[in-house]
């Protein structure tokens, strides 16, 4: 746009008005050509000032000036000046001036002869060119690929003058030979950077996908560093491993530019003052919510394609290295939850195979103690001892059963008590284990609700939290147990590995000596304990999560020393089953004259059970194994109207025995007798006859087998 004023004088050493001063533009311009584009990539800013100091010659003009900017404001301008007295000038960015900008940006002539006629609306700009001894501009737009990218500058200071039409076409064809310079420029730029990012880029996946998963966090957060470098970036943040936006995530690392440092990032969104944001997710399967997100102060960063595409690749790694590096925890945590599953079998096994012999002696010792006490009468000297004898049985299958929540496959159960009702019961027990100097709460909110446990393992999971509450304040305190019904929502049941909703909640507090993260984590350990060798076996705890597993619950236990611990039980709520009218059970008689055959591997046992059934009339066939039980059966001439075996025998099982007896006398019944009743390979057999687990007392074993006799008469 071309402003006219009053016609100044002319300049006769700067006006090309005929064909010499033509033929000496073209050779000028050739050499301008020649100077500009064929320099070298390190020497293209000088050549660039070199030609501008020849194009101001060209212009007739006293100082000339190349004013190069990003369109997008992704990168900072770049100035380029020449004058007279060969000194640089500062520059001006054209969007500090209204006026002009919005001719220059609309890519027109800006053509000043004299400055003292500019608008009243280029107030800034005459202000401003007059400071600076300006008395005539020349402005022509530079573009580059059709978009305007700068522009060039003709300015006099000696002598205002006019530009003729074909002079500004000419000095045109200048600004397009410095436009071809830039563009130059920025793709070498471009080229580097693209190599140098990609240089980059090599050493962030070098660094994250070879590093160890333990150093994973030092290896992002220098690569965090790397690429905010790369792309300009003043602050980025990674974070990963959130379900929801609400939710804190598993991982966040931040680092700044200002501080240099690495700090934890405690907000997401971009600060007030930081103009440019990208936020780019987290993806290459990972589970859960993440982002990387970087923020510049400068306006315009993170809009080319070069760096975008940078910053995905770089995102894509940080997410890989993530998957990896979590999958090698999971990989851990299974591992270590796999140990630990192994040996709690591995007790199980050793421990099943203990009851079940332990069961045999305490069958022969808990029916002799009731025999003789039966025999003494009232007053004899023995009789105490019968009875000492008789309650050491009783407890030894109170530990055998313990020991059996190591192996014990329970099937579900169907509670007819709410769990409030059944602690209620055992409120005046509970508060007889406790010692004077320590004060009992008992704080029941659960009301009906039920759970899958029968009221022994309920009542076994309550009285050892309570002992090892009150073990753990030896100089007395407060113990709480409480009940609640809580929802427990996704992130928490993952934690506890239960399925989420509501759960009621037992809980056993206490105001002790608490534990050090290391005992704590170790507290549900088969055979760990930190009392001393008298005082404890270290099995508790570990029947107590054995028992809640099987009931597909968990227990959670916070604690800090000094301050106390609390074992939470959580268990899935369930329907209570309807009670049951009250009836009088059949009652049968002990006595029978039917054939039998006992088959038991010990000796103890299987004498006492013949000697038993002898005694109440029947006719006994007896033997040691399963094949010299086939034995005598193939030998007895008579009918055989059951077989009362155990279970776990050497040579031949029980079942095994059962289903080949019956093959040949189909009309024969099954009693099983044994101490390890879950034994894999007797389930189903279990499931199709009767049971009777040891140990067991005469009139029970007189019962039960007269129960199965008459059933199938």
């Amino acid at each position: 746009m071309a402003i006219e004023s009053t016609p100044a004088r002319p300049h006769p050493e700067r006006q090309l008005r005929d064909e010499g001063g033509e033929r000496e533009f073209e050779i000028a311009l050739s050499k301008l050509t020649r100077r500009v584009l064929n320099s070298s990539v390190e020497g293209i800013d000088d050549a660039i000032r070199r030609g501008l100091e020849q194009a101001m010659r060209m212009a007739g003009a006293d100082q000339v000036g190349l004013h190069a900017f990003d369109p997008t404001g992704g990168r900072p301008p770049d100035h380029y000046t020449w004058n007279r007295e060969y000194k640089p000038r500062d520059a001006r960015h054209i969007r500090a001036f209204r006026w002009a900008a919005e001719r220059v940006l609309k890519g027109e002539v800006l053509h000043i002869p004299d400055v003292s006629h500019l608008p009243a609306d280029a107030d800034a700009e005459r202000t401003d060119l007059k400071a600076r001894g300006i008395l005539s501009l020349l402005g022509l737009p530079v573009r580059s690929g059709g978009r305007l990218v700068g522009y060039l500058a003709f300015e006099c200071t000696a002598t205002p003058r006019v530009w003729t039409e074909r002079e500004i076409a000419r000095l045109g064809v200048v600004a397009e030979i410095f436009s071809s310079a830039l563009h130059r420029k920025r793709a070498e730029e471009a080229l580097r950077q693209q190599i140098a990012g990609e240089s980059r880029l090599g050493t962030i996946a070098m660094r994250l996908l070879a590093c160890e998963a333990d150093d994973l966090v030092p290896a992002l957060r220098d690569s965090l560093r790397d690429l905010a470098e790369q792309v300009g970036a003043d602050r980025v943040v990674a974070t990963a491993g959130a379900e929801s936006r609400t939710e804190e995530p598993r991982l966040r690392v931040e680092w700044r530019s200002d501080s240099g440092s690495f700090n934890e990032a405690r907000r997401l969104p971009p600060d007030s003052n930081s103009p440019s944001f990208l936020a780019v997710p987290l993806l290459a399967g990972l589970p859960d919510r993440g982002a990387v997100l970087l923020e510049s102060r400068r306006p315009g960063r993170f809009s080319s394609s070069e760096e975008r595409a940078l910053i995905r690749l770089a995102v894509e790694l940080f997410a890989i290295a993530l998957r990896r590096h979590w999958g090698e925890v999971d990989l851990r945590e299974t591992q270590a939850q796999l140990t630990q599953a192994q040996k709690l079998e591995s007790v199980g096994r050793l421990v099943g195979g203990v009851a079940h012999d332990f069961n045999n002696l305490l069958t022969v010792i808990g029916v002799n103690a009731k025999s003789l006490l039966a025999e003494l009468p009232e007053g004899h000297c023995l009789r105490a001892d019968a009875e000492d004898i008789g309650r050491a049985a009783e407890a030894a299958t109170q530990l055998t059963r313990q020991l059996m929540s190591f192996s014990r496959r329970d099937e579900p159960v169907v509670p007819t008590e709410g769990v409030d009702s059944a602690i209620g019961s055992l409120e005046p027990m509970l508060r007889r284990l406790v010692r004077e100097d320590i004060s009992l709460v008992v704080d029941l909110g659960a009301g009906a609700s039920a759970v899958r446990l029968e009221p022994g393992p309920l009542q076994q999971v309550l009285v050892n939290l309570i002992v090892n509450a009150g073990d753990a304040m030896p100089t007395g305190g407060v113990l709480v147990v409480r009940t609640a019904i809580e929802q427990v929502g996704d992130e928490r049941a993952r934690d506890l590995r239960v399925e989420p909703g509501e759960k009621l909640r037992l809980e056993v507090s206490d105001t002790g000596i608490g534990m050090e993260d290391q005992v704590r984590e170790r507290a549900f350990e088969p055979f760990f304990t930190t009392k001393p060798p008298d005082k404890g076996t270290g099995l508790g705890l570990s029947i107590i999560d054995t028992i809640v597993r099987r009931a597909e619950g968990a227990v959670d236990v916070s604690s800090q020393p000094g301050l106390g611990t609390t074992f939470a039980v959580y268990l899935p709520l369930c329907e209570l089953s309807p009670v049951r009218a009250a009836s009088e059970e059949p009652v049968y008689p002990p006595a029978g004259a039917e054939c039998l055959l006992v088959v038991e591997d010990e000796p103890a046992v299987r004498h006492l059970v013949c000697r038993i059934l002898r005694r109440a009339g029947y006719r006994v066939l007896e033997a040691g194994d399963g094949k010299e039980a086939l034995s005598v059966a193939a030998r007895y001439p008579a009918e055989i109207h059951a077989l009362v075996t155990d279970v776990v025998m050497p040579l031949m099982r029980g079942g095994e025995l059962a289903r080949q007896l019956r093959r040949q006398r189909p009309e024969t019944r099954v009693l099983f007798l044994s101490g390890y009743p879950d034994e894999p390979e007797s389930q189903e057999s279990l499931r199709s006859h009767a049971f009777l687990a040891k140990p067991f007392s005469e009139q029970q074993l007189l019962s039960v087998l007269r129960g199965v006799l008459d059933a199938t008469a």
